[in-house]
């Protein structure tokens, strides 16, 4: 079962990126042609991609669903020189022992750093970080046959927004990874962007 999930993971990884790709291209088209336009050739509310405030470190709030700590996070990240990012995040993992009849839920920390490509209004992330299981059952949590407490993690994520400040969406790929193992997972945030944190 493990050979499996590892010679076929490499087989849809290329589909997957250029469907994101896609959506991207076209859902990013979109939110660029919704923002509101100013007599200037700006937008109300959004910085132009050459412009100082898009230069400036701004935050990002929000609550992702699966994802990057396997259940659910409230998370904070930063993008510095419009591209650059790295993310905190506090969350939780659910199980179910055998000797309990209820789910049990574990509080974990995500650490993740990266980098977006593309605009204001859309972007394309990639990212690689871990998640810290603080859980006194962390043996086996998340990655079969993982005995640590720090499970590597990355995500391809789609992150639109057409104001700033205002809303964000993402949709992301979020597996889950070792040296002997791989989980595919996935996630859906909504947050909210700040102009700035000067």
């Amino acid at each position: 079962m493990e050979q499996s999930v590892h010679t076929g993971r490499g087989g849809y990884m290329l589909p997957l990126l250029i469907a994101l790709l896609m959506m991207h291209a076209l859902i990013g088209r979109a939110f660029a042609q919704a923002a509101p336009q100013l007599p200037g050739g700006g937008s109300n509310g959004r910085v132009t991609s050459g412009g100082s405030q898009w230069q400036e470190p701004r935050a990002t709030l929000y609550l992702e669903m699966g994802g990057n700590a396997a259940a659910a996070s409230v998370n904070a990240d930063v993008v510095m020189r419009k591209h650059y990012f790295t993310r905190f995040g506090l969350g939780f993992n659910y199980r179910m022992p055998y000797e309990f009849e209820t789910l049990v839920c574990d509080g974990e920390l995500v650490a993740m750093a990266g980098y977006l490509f593309g605009g204001e209004a859309s972007s394309l992330e990639m990212g690689i970080g871990t998640v810290v299981d603080m859980s006194t059952h962390y043996r086996n949590a998340i990655l079969d046959g993982n005995n640590s407490r720090f499970k590597p993690t990355g995500t391809l994520a789609l992150r639109f927004q057409s104001m700033v400040p205002g809303a964000m969406i993402r949709l992301a790929y979020t597996p889950f990874f070792d040296a002997s193992h791989w989980r595919n997972w996935c996630g859906f945030s909504v947050g909210f962007s700040l102009r700035s944190i000067r």
